[in-house]
C-alpha cells in the first residue's frame, strides 16, 4: 500500500502564513510497535496576490500603492492638511506626496522535522520541530512617470536634514512678525476704542471690525504656519513644493495678509516662507544610512521602511499521539483480498516558539501562530488499485502577546501608527481534506488533493496598561482581519515500500513524495497561493 496523501498543511493570511505544522496533512499511515519514524518535509510557498472577494485578485502590494500619498495613509499628517487648509482658505484642500507604487511577492519555506515512536502497534508519539523561512520582497517606486513625462503629482516635499535648521528659522521668523503684527493691531484696536483720537487710530477708523478680523486672521495664519512647515529643526520636516498650486496659493495668502495689516500698522513686513525644491523621491520616503525618511518620523509614526524582510526561525514546536482506532489493512505476506480501511484519531499540543510578527514592519511574516491544541482524524480506504484518504483537522489557539496597531489591526496597507503589545488569538482553524489515489504498482502511487479550509478571525485584547485612541479610524487601505474560507487542489506522486517491507517484499522501508498544490478559490484577503512539498520518511526498529 502507498502511503496516505500529503497534502499542504493549514495557513490563514496575513501574518501567519508560516505557522507551524507536522507537514501537510497527517496520513493515516501507523508507525509499527518498536519502530521509530523521522521525517522531513521542504515545503516551498509562494504568492504575489490575493482573492479581493469579488472573484478577482489584487497584487499583494496593492494596500501600499496609492496615486496620492498623505494622510489617507499615514494619518498623522492630518494636522498638517488642517494647517494647509487654514493657510489657503480652502478646507478641500488636500497634501500629497505624489504616487506610491509597490511591487510585492511572498516566499516561505518550511522544513519540519518530525520524530515519531511506536509504542504500540496503534499507539504512537511525536515532537515535530518546523524551520521556517520567511521572505517577502518590495520594489518600491515613487513619483515614477513615463520618460519625457514632466507632469508633477505632489504638492508637498521633504526637507534634507542639512537645511532644517535654516528653514525653521525662516518659519518661525513668519510666525513671530505675525504674531507680533496680531498683538499691536489688537491693542491698537482697544487703545483706539478708548481714544478715537489717539495716535495711529486713523488706519482704523470706520474699520474696526475688518481690523479685528485682519489680526485674528494673522494669529490663525501663524498658528497654521508653525504646524505645516515647523519652526525648530524637529518639526521643520515638510514644505509646499516649490512652483505647486499649494505653494502658490499658500503665497497669494500670505501676501494678501501683509498687505491688509501694513494697512493697519504700517511698515509691517511679514517674510516668506520655506518651500521644497525637490520633489517627493524614494529616499524622502524611506531614508537613508541614519537620516529617517517620511516613514520613520514623527510625521509617519515610526514606521520601518518599506523593504524586503527576510526571517530564519524555529517555528511551533508541536507534541503528538496518534491512536488506529480501527486498523483494518493487512501486513502480512498476502496481498490485500479488497477492500480494508483503517481509520487514526490524533492530537497535538503545540509551543508558542515562534516568532510573532511585528505591526511596525509592513511586510514582516512571523514563523508561527503561538501556542495552542489541535485535534485530527484520518480515514484510509483501500481497494486493489485505488485508494482514498479523508482527513479533518481541528485547531484552537491560545493567546499570546504581539507588538501590534492599538487602532484596529490591518493585515495589509499602512497600520494607525500608534503601537503597543496587544493579546492576540488566532482565529480557530477546521480544514477537511480528501485525497484520491490510483496504484501505479506496489510502491508507486498517483494522487489527487482536495483541502476546504476555513479560519476564523483573530481576536485582540488591548492589555490593561495600553492606552487606546478610541477616536483614532484606521487609514485607507488597511485591512481589518477578518474570517477565511479557502478551497485548494493538487496533484501528486508517491513512493513507498513501507506497507512492501512489512510484506518482506522490499529491502528498506521508505517513503518518499511530491505535491503540487494551489488555491484556486478564496474569501477576501486570502492569498492565492502555490505550494510544492518534498516529503522523506525514514523507518527503523529500535526494538523487536
Amino acid at each position: 500500500m502507498a502511503a496516505a496523501l500529503a497534502l499542504l498543511w493549514c495557513v490563514p493570511f496575513g501574518h501567519a502564513l508560516a505557522q507551524s505544522g507536522i507537514g501537510p496533512l497527517d496520513d493515516a499511515t501507523p508507525i509499527p510497535r518498536g519502530w521509530v519514524r523521522f521525517s522531513v518535509l521542504n515545503s516551498w510557498t509562494r504568492f504575489d496576490s490575493r482573492f479581493n472577494g469579488t472573484g478577482g485578485l489584487d497584487p499583494l502590494g496593492g494596500p501600499l500603492t496609492t496615486d496620492s500619498l498623505g494622510a489617507r495613509q499615514l494619518p498623522l499628517l492630518a494636522p498638517v492638511e488642517g494647517a494647509l487648509q487654514t493657510l489657503t482658505n480652502n478646507p478641500q484642500q488636500r497634501l500629497t506626496f505624489g504616487k506610491l507604487v509597490t511591487q510585492s511577492d511572498a516566499r516561505i519555506v518550511t522544513t519540519p522535522l518530525v520524530l515519531e515512536y511506536g509504542i504500540t502497534s496503534r499507539l504512537s508519539l511525536g515532537v515535530t520541530v518546523p524551520v521556517v523561512q520567511t521572505r517577502q520582497t518590495a520594489q518600491v517606486r515613487v513619483n515614477a512617470r513615463a520618460a519625457g513625462d514632466t507632469t508633477k503629482t505632489s504638492n508637498m516635499g521633504w526637507i534634507p536634514a542639512s537645511l532644517r535648521a535654516t528653514a525653521a528659522q525662516q518659519n518661525a521668523a513668519v510666525v513671530t512678525s505675525l504674531t507680533a503684527a496680531a498683538t499691536s493691531l489688537n491693542g491698537l484696536l482697544t487703545r483706539c476704542a478708548a481714544n478715537p483720537g489717539g495716535a495711529g487710530c486713523s488706519t482704523i477708523q470706520g474699520q474696526e471690525a475688518a481690523a479685528a478680523a485682519t489680526a485674528a486672521r494673522a494669529t490663525q495664519f501663524a498658528t497654521a504656519v508653525a504646524t505645516a512647515y515647523g519652526i525648530n529643526p524637529q518639526t521643520a520636516l515638510v514644505a509646499p513644493l516649490q512652483g505647486s498650486n499649494l505653494a502658490t496659493s499658500i503665497d497669494a495668502q500670505r501676501l494678501a495678509l501683509a498687505a491688509q495689516l501694513a494697512a493697519y500698522l504700517p511698515g509691517t513686513q511679514v517674510g516668506t516662507l520655506t518651500t521644497a525644491a525637490t520633489e517627493f523621491s524614494y529616499v524622502d520616503l524611506q531614508g537613508s544610512f541614519q537620516t529617517p525618511g517620511l516613514l520613520q518620523s514623527t510625521l509617519g509614526g515610526g514606521i520601518d521602511s518599506i523593504h524586503t524582510t527576510d526571517r530564519l526561525g524555529v517555528g511551533d514546536i508541536e507534541i503528538g499521539v496518534r491512536y488506529a482506532l480501527l486498523d483494518h489493512i493487512s501486513r502480512d505476506s498476502v496481498g490485500p483480498p479488497g477492500f480494508q480501511y483503517r481509520l487514526v484519531l490524533g492530537g497535538v499540543y503545540r509551543l508558542a516558539t515562534s516568532r510573532p510578527d511585528t505591526a511596525r514592519d509592513l511586510l514582516d511574516i512571523g514563523t508561527g501562530e503561538g501556542g495552542g491544541i489541535e485535534g485530527r482524524g484520518s480515514l484510509e480506504l483501500i481497494g486493489r488499485s485505488v485508494g482514498l484518504t479523508l482527513a479533518g483537522r481541528y485547531a484552537k489557539y491560545f493567546a499570546r502577546t504581539v507588538d501590534a496597531s492599538l487602532v484596529g489591526y490591518p493585515i495589509a496597507g499602512f497600520p494607525y501608527p500608534v503601537f503597543g503589545q496587544v493579546s492576540r488569538t488566532a482565529g480557530n482553524l477546521v480544514s477537511i481534506a480528501a485525497a484520491p489515489r490510483v496504484y501505479l504498482n506496489s510502491w508507486m502511487s498517483f494522487e489527487g488533493d482536495y483541502q476546504f479550509e476555513h479560519v476564523g478571525a483573530p481576536t485582540f485584547e488591548p492589555i490593561a496598561s495600553v492606552d487606546q485612541c478610541s477616536a483614532c479610524v484606521p487609514p485607507e487601505g488597511a485591512v481589518l482581519p477578518i474570517a477565511t474560507s479557502v478551497q485548494r487542489f493538487g496533484v501528486g506522486l508517491r513512493y513507498s515500500t513501507v506497507l512492501s517491507y512489512l510484506r518482506h517484499r522490499a529491502r528498506y522501508p521508505i517513503e518518499l513524495s511530491y505535491h503540487h498544490v494551489e488555491t484556486l478559490s478564496g474569501d477576501a484577503t486570502a492569498p492565492k497561493l502555490f505550494r510544492d512539498i518534498i516529503q522523506l520518511r525514514l523507518y527503523y526498529r529500535v526494538l523487536r
